[in-house]
């Protein structure tokens, strides 16, 4: 009788633990299905949507300044250009006006435009001034090692040394250093380093 109480006991501590493993293992692989379905709902909705602006997108931009780490923000009226673009032509426009920003940001210092945020409902660009980017006048030297030393045009003082040696640099950029090449602000200072630095 003993005996059969001591079986009994364990066919149903196996039977107990066939249905437990059983039931996680059934719930296991419900999750991962549920799981992957999501993930394919997802892609699929990624793949079809392309986000766009429009009129209605909220439009933020904040002025960043360089020489007094200021920061503000505007909320303004959705211009007309930004409109219906997406992201990347909205990259394409804010890299275009960089090169060549309005008169009125290059006399505040302009030295650089943004996109800090993008969606159909709010984008946020960021303008960054330098005062005295564009102000003050410097001049490529040659110095007693041959390399290349951007000094300012009034004090005559290096701002900074390069490795630029200027008997490697195309000869046209050589005449210009023997009569006193003059950079107008030190984004014509980046310019020429970014252009001629190895």
């Amino acid at each position: 009788m003993k005996k059969t109480y001591i079986i009994s006991f364990f066919i149903f501590l196996f039977l107990a633990c066939c249905a437990y493993f059983g039931s996680y293992y059934a719930f296991h692989d419900q999750q991962e299905k549920e799981m992957a379905e999501q993930q394919e709902d997802t892609l699929e909705a990624d793949a079809n949507t392309t986000n766009y602006t429009s009129d209605q997108t909220i439009f933020v931009l904040e002025k960043y300044n360089a020489s007094t780490y200021e920061l503000t923000e505007e909320k303004l009226t959705m211009p007309a250009e930004y409109v219906g673009l997406t992201r990347a032509q909205l990259m394409d426009k804010i890299k275009a006006y960089e090169k060549a920003p309005d008169n009125e940001d290059k006399d505040l210092g302009f030295t650089g435009f943004s996109l800090v945020y993008f969606s159909e409902n709010k984008i946020v660009l960021r303008k960054t001034y330098n005062k005295g980017f564009y102000d003050e006048e410097y001049i490529a030297k040659i110095d007693d090692q041959g390399k290349i030393i951007i000094c300012t045009k009034e004090s005559g003082e290096i701002y900074t040394d390069t490795d630029i040696y200027y008997n490697e640099l195309p000869s046209d950029i050589q005449q210009q250093i023997q009569k006193g090449k003059q950079m107008n602000g030190l984004r014509e200072v980046y310019d020429f380093l970014e252009n001629y630095s190895s």
